[in-house]
C-alpha cells in the first residue's frame, strides 16, 4: 500500500512538472513570455556583461517622421542584382515596396519585379534580408530604418 502511494505521488509530481513546462510563463491576454527584465544580457569575449537593446515594437519605436530612405537589392533567378535607392513615406517595408510596384501581395511575397517564386512548382521562395541578416518577420511587419539595406533574394532549394 505504501509503495502504491509513492508511485501515485511520483506520477502526480511528474504531471505537475510537465504541465508547468508546457504551459510556460505566459499571461493569458498576452501570449508573449513574461520576462522579469526587459533587457537581455550576453557575455562578450572578455567575460563582461553587455546589455542588448530590448526588441523594438510599435509601442517602443520612435514616432515615424514621415519619410525614410533605404537601399533595396533584388537578386533574380540568375543571380542578377538590381539595386534601388528608395525614399518612402511608409514606415513598413511591404507598404513601401507595393507603392513602388516592386511587389503586389500582402504578407507573403511570391512575385518581385514580375518574377514569381513558386514553392509548389519549383521549390523557390523570396528570402528577405535586412543589412545582410535573414529577416525574422514578414514583409508587412518589417519597419524601415533610415539607411538600411534590404534584399529580396530568389532562393531555390
Amino acid at each position: 500500500m505504501k509503495k502504491k502511494a509513492k508511485v501515485i505521488l511520483s506520477l502526480f509530481v511528474i504531471t505537475l512538472i510537465t504541465m508547468s513546462v508546457f504551459t510556460g510563463c505566459t499571461d493569458k491576454d498576452n501570449p508573449e513570455p513574461i520576462i522579469e527584465n526587459s533587457e537581455s544580457a550576453s557575455i562578450n569575449s572578455e567575460n563582461e556583461a553587455e546589455t542588448e537593446a530590448p526588441r523594438e515594437t510599435s509601442e517602443t519605436r520612435a514616432p515615424f517622421s514621415g519619410e525614410v530612405s533605404f537601399k533595396l537589392e533584388v537578386s533574380d533567378k540568375r543571380g542578377n542584382i538590381t539595386e534601388s535607392e528608395i525614399t518612402s513615406n511608409h514606415e513598413l517595408l511591404g507598404d513601401a515596396l507595393r507603392e513602388e510596384g516592386i511587389i503586389t501581395e500582402r504578407d507573403f511575397v511570391n512575385t518581385v519585379n514580375g518574377i514569381t517564386a513558386d514553392w509548389n512548382t519549383d521549390r523557390a521562395y523570396w528570402a528577405i534580408l535586412i543589412d545582410g541578416e535573414t529577416a525574422t518577420a514578414g514583409i508587412d511587419d518589417i519597419y524601415i530604418d533610415e539607411g538600411s539595406v534590404y534584399a529580396l533574394i530568389f532562393t531555390q532549394t
